[in-house]
């Protein structure tokens, strides 16, 4: 279940505690039945929904490229919707899971890995410009290249800079504390600047709304566009990356060339909720004189590469990220903070 506030943000992390706090202590007034509220449900949601997406989109240079796509709808809401949009866009899509199933609106991880070897093997069977699986919630997106090759969530987000920037060349990009370090060469080579922001949902939204943003995102494929609503949507980025490509008359092999390779390692460290507090300042601490960015979690630099640690919100371990020049660069930062954090994890 998720709360969000008046503007249509994610509740603070604070907040959503607090909620939590209140109803398993059950400390709150029962309201009387007469007095309980209603929910209503706004009148042609949709239609209003369809007219200004397909205002913020060029409709004409996507019909003139003429995409064939594969999509996986995951069981979601998407499939009663994004058909219509795509049609009067003329984007030919071959459908999968494009029925509402609760039983299968969510994956573990192993299903979701199933479900993108699937989607690969179509996407290449049919020679398509690209395949995308989009979540049940129809947020977050995962692409697959013309070639048939899944393209990961953290390149995925710098590809997408990379269209925006040659698209706007001014503004700014929004992009959490463990997005690449390429995103900066990016956003520089077309004149714009780069917001790094806090890994929550609600903090990337924040940014979205800030004057002159032209793009955030996630490195799990999230993606907004400001200029259509602060919020993530999956329809729109699937939409506005068909447009990007159309404008460009590239296809996104193409546009992976002209990301310099990097290696990004991710691990999480177990740790005792109460021991939290005690070692965010034993690496605070570490930290110190070295080059550092304390945006969310710790943020150490060696060179290019670096090191970023930073507490779950809702589970009992540490989240680390590394990213470097090769693998074994990679490997060696993630064995080198996994270690330091299990000697201090003794000490306490």
């Amino acid at each position: 279940m998720k709360f969000f506030d008046d503007s249509g943000l994610n509740l603070p992390v604070g907040v959503e505690r607090s909620i939590e706090l209140l109803f398993f202590r059950e400390d709150f007034v029962r309201a009387d039945t007469e007095e309980t509220g209603e929910i209503s449900f706004p009148v042609g949601g949709f239609d209003t929904y369809v007219d200004g997406f397909l205002k913020a989109i060029d409709v004409k240079r996507v019909k003139e490229r003429g995409f064939h796509i594969v999509l996986d709808h995951s069981y979601g809401s998407s499939a009663l919707l994004f058909p219509r949009i795509l049609g009067r866009l003329g984007v030919e899509t071959v459908a999968l899971n494009a029925n509402l199933d609760a039983a299968r609106i969510t994956k573990t991880e192993e299903e979701f890995q199933r479900g993108l070897a699937h989607l690969t093997a179509i996407s290449r069977s049919l020679s398509a410009d690209f395949g995308v699986m989009i979540d049940t919630g129809g947020e977050k997106i995962f692409l697959i290249d013309e070639k048939g090759e899944t393209i990961p969530d953290w390149v995925a987000l710098q590809m997408v800079c990379l269209l925006t920037c040659r698209r706007r060349r001014s503004g700014k990009v929004g992009v959490p504390v463990t997005a690449s370090r390429n995103v900066e060469k990016i956003a520089a080579r077309f004149g714009m600047e780069v917001i790094r922001t806090r890994t929550l949902p609600r903090s990337l939204m924040e940014t979205a709304a800030r004057k002159g943003v032209s793009f955030v995102g996630d490195d799990s494929g999230g993606y907004v566009f400001p200029e259509f609503q602060p919020a993530f949507d999956g329809m729109f980025a699937i939409v506005r990356i068909l447009e990007m490509l159309a404008a460009e008359g590239r296809t996104l092999s193409d546009m992976l060339r002209e990301i310099p390779p990097t290696v990004m390692m991710k691990k999480k460290i177990p740790c005792a909720w109460e021991r939290k507090g005690a070692l965010m300042r034993m690496l605070s601490d570490h930290a110190e004189g070295q080059t550092s960015q304390f945006i969310d979690g710790v943020k150490i630099f060696h060179g290019e590469d670096w090191a970023l640690i930073y507490p779950s919100q809702d589970e009992a371990y540490f989240h680390l990220c590394v990213e470097a020049e090769d693998r074994r660069g990679a490997e060696e930062i993630t064995a080198r903070y996994a270690d330091l954090f299990s000697t201090w994890t003794k000490k306490l």
